[in-house]
């Protein structure tokens, strides 16, 4: 999820919508922020409030939690200079 990005009222309603009818499991991933980036990860309140809503809408969610992002080594953030 990045902030300001795909974590609104709007991108949740969206989100629902499109996925309606169907038996989606969500994962909701925190976006790994490095030097350099455009975008930043929301917090954690915002993606269990996020996750909260889907569950109400009937989907299963997973909230996924980054493990070596203390060290710059989580997904996304393993690159060469």
């Amino acid at each position: 999820m990045l902030k300001g990005i795909n974590d609104g009222p709007e991108d949740l309603a969206a989100l629902i919508e499109f996925l309606h009818g169907t038996e989606a499991h969500i994962n909701l991933i925190q976006f790994n922020p490095h030097p350099g980036a455009q975008f930043e990860p929301v917090s954690k309140e915002v993606r269990e409030v996020f996750a909260d809503e889907l569950k109400r809408a009937g989907f299963k969610v997973t909230l996924r939690y980054s493990l070596g992002d203390d060290i710059a080594a989580a997904c996304g953030q393993l690159a060469g200079n």
